[in-house]
């Protein structure tokens, strides 16, 4: 009696068919993965390299008084901040006003522009409170410090780049009454 069995011409055949099914599903999730792994990687550099491109120095920040000339932005804290690359920002910072019992985030005026390498004061509007719960009399905070948060914006929408925030003190910026 003869054994019948797979010829070894079809069972190499099946074999390399199940070998080529195997590569070709392994193929496709692995660049499934690839691809995601990338994009991330990619988002992440994006942000990485855009932070990169960011150089600024606060030289000064102090309360600009309500009777200044009218060169100034009254009742505001002007900001000197000092550009140092060759690239231009419009409304690119995020401003806290930091006090003893917290923060408040306000940000510069909008219209801000500061071109490469420029020098330019800046205008934070100053935040106000109330002198007690049922009156309408309203008063400027005192401020001591404000931090500095540069913010790019990149395919993915807007970053802020926490790694260089600046923290620097504001002169002559004294609780005083809203005219």
């Amino acid at each position: 009696m003869e054994k019948k069995g797979i010829s070894p011409i079809i069972s190499t055949v099946l074999l390399i068919v199940l070998v080529v099914a195997l590569t070709s599903v392994l193929v496709s999730f692995s660049r499934k993965s690839i691809e995601k792994s990338l994009e991330k990687g990619q988002e992440s550099f994006e942000r990485f390299s855009s932070c990169n491109e960011v150089k600024f120095f606060i030289e000064d920040a102090y309360c600009n008084p309500s009777d200044s000339g009218p060169d100034k932005i009254k009742n505001a804290i002007l900001v000197r901040v000092r550009n140092e690359k060759n690239i231009d920002f419009k409304e690119n910072f995020v401003v806290s006003v930091l006090f003893d019992e917290g923060s408040e985030v306000g940000t510069f005026l909008y219209g801000t522009r500061l071109n490469a390498y420029e020098v330019k004061e800046i205008g934070v509007a100053r935040p106000e409170e109330k002198a007690e719960e049922d009156s309408e009399e309203r008063w400027y905070r005192e401020i001591k410090k404000i931090e500095v948060v540069p913010k790019v914006e990149t395919s993915k929408g807007a970053n802020f780049c926490n790694e260089l925030k600046k923290i620097i003190e504001v002169r002559n910026c004294l609780r005083e009454q809203v005219q």
